[in-house]
């Protein structure tokens, strides 16, 4: 077996005009260095796949290795093979490109500009996709809130951080055209086939070998460029090729989570209950899309009134190409962002109105005898009792206590807070109208949303 280190572009952005592999090559214990046009042809042309999704205008693939740009820190650009991962890595070191430095573009919003640099040069612009729901009494239930409260809500970028980084060893044997990759996934099944389709192979003759992962939390629930590139490497050396993730790797090439800016508009009437909601986010989905990227954000439109009873309601998600690392599934994948967002709603109508944090949500709460309750969303809720749920945890909490608590604290010199949060979460999700919508699917179906 033999060792692979990546050479990664250290651009945001840059037309790729050489590559000098000399120096790498001539490193004792170095068997090869593979740019994408050294791979079997048979990857040349071939993109990453994912998850189909309905709302996509631009789904924008990688290549195995980048092929004539780079369009974010962190993109593969050669693999380089030798005796052991130490030797790899200095051979990495040595690789030498030739970069055109372009503009770059980091920031979802100011992506959407006119004037905004492209990440792919080859796109009209760079929106991914833009998903919208309104229903139909919205607007004149907005014209009829006492008030309209107003707020943004940043889903900061984060960046997963697995116990064990990720790892794969692919072994392409020639003689049959099999093909086995043990990688550290949650997602064997998929990973089979996709790499069935990125190495050109039958489905029949992949297998796929999931070990300890080590952690993952939704960043290992993906297929990775390195997992087909050590599958080519093997095929073109005519050896296994074993890849080990550093830490630092991990933090600009395993993908990265939330990135959603929202902003919100909630009509209320006088008692605090939300009338009317309006939503828009950007969601900075990075400069390619991996698995199940377009998906992430579509969860969270499903997700907009929580656990609250809001009828009429208007949402816009725009998902957004920029040059930073893929963004897709992690740690509730795209349900937390809805829960973050609507949670800090009720605070800000408490604030507004001087209400009790607690009282704005059990105003606002879906009721017992409403279930089983039909989302302004689309999505059936079978039951739930969330004022008993928020009494059980007030009382745990001493919430009636917390006052006393707190002036204690100020004389001590201390300051204390108490927060809140309720929420439900669609989870779970076996085949229905929600998996067909966000693009998880074995046949062909619509939906609204």
């Amino acid at each position: 077996m033999l060792h692979a280190a990546f050479v990664r572009s250290d651009e945001a952005h840059a037309k790729i005009n050489g590559i000098d592999k000399s120096a790498a090559e001539a490193v004792p214990g170095v068997h090869a260095v593979y740019t994408l046009a050294d791979l079997p042809k048979r990857f040349h042309g071939m993109r990453m796949h994912g998850m189909p999704n309905p709302h996509v205008k631009q789904n924008i693939m990688p290549y195995v290795l980048a092929k004539d740009e780079v369009c974010y820190v962190g993109d593969p650009i050669a693999i380089v093979i030798a005796d052991d991962r130490y030797i790899a890595r200095d051979g990495a070191d040595l690789v030498h490109v030739d970069y055109d430095p372009l503009p770059v573009v980091v920031d979802a919003e100011q992506a959407l500009a006119k004037d905004a640099p492209l990440v792919h040069g080859d796109m009209p612009d760079n929106r991914a996709a833009t998903i919208k729901h309104e229903t139909d009494g919205f607007e004149d239930a907005m014209k009829k809130a006492s008030k309209v409260v107003k707020l943004r809500v940043d889903n900061q970028r984060l960046t997963p951080m697995p116990m064990e980084t990720r790892g794969c060893v692919g072994d392409w044997q020639e003689a049959t055209g099999e093909v086995t990759l043990h990688t550290s996934t949650q997602v064997a099944h998929f990973v089979r086939t996709f790499v069935s389709i990125v190495c050109g192979t039958s489905e029949a003759k992949v297998r796929v070998v999931a070990p300890d992962v080590g952690g993952g939390f939704g960043a290992k629930l993906n297929t990775y460029r390195e997992e087909f590139a050590v599958c080519a490497a093997s095929h073109a050396v005519g050896r296994p090729v074993k890849w080990i993730e550093d830490r630092s790797e991990s933090t600009m090439a395993t993908i990265h989570g939330r990135a959603q800016v929202q902003y919100y508009e909630a009509g209320i009437d006088d008692s605090g209950k939300v009338v009317a909601l309006r939503f828009e986010a950007f969601q900075n989905n990075g400069a390619y899309h991996q698995l199940l990227t377009p998906s992430i954000s579509h969860l969270t439109v499903f997700m907009v009134p929580g656990c609250y009873d809001i009828q009429d309601i208007s949402i816009t998600m725009n998902q957004v190409f920029t040059n930073t690392t893929p963004t897709d599934a992690y740690r509730g994948a795209g349900r937390p962002e809805a829960t973050h967002g609507i949670e800090r709603v009720m605070d800000a109508i408490a604030d507004e109105l001087g209400m009790d944090a607690a009282e704005v949500r059990r105003v606002n709460f879906i009721k017992p005898e409403q279930f089983p309750y039909s989302s302004a969303t689309g999505l059936i809720y079978d039951s739930g009792d969330y004022d008993a749920t928020l009494d059980k945890a007030l009382e745990l909490a001493d919430y009636a206590g917390f006052p006393a608590r707190r002036a204690a604290s100020e004389e001590a010199g201390r300051y204390r807070g108490i927060g809140l949060s309720t929420y439900v979460e669609v989870c779970g999700l076996a085949p229905s109208a929600v998996t067909a919508a966000i693009g998880i699917r074995s046949e062909e179906h619509t939906s609204e949303l």
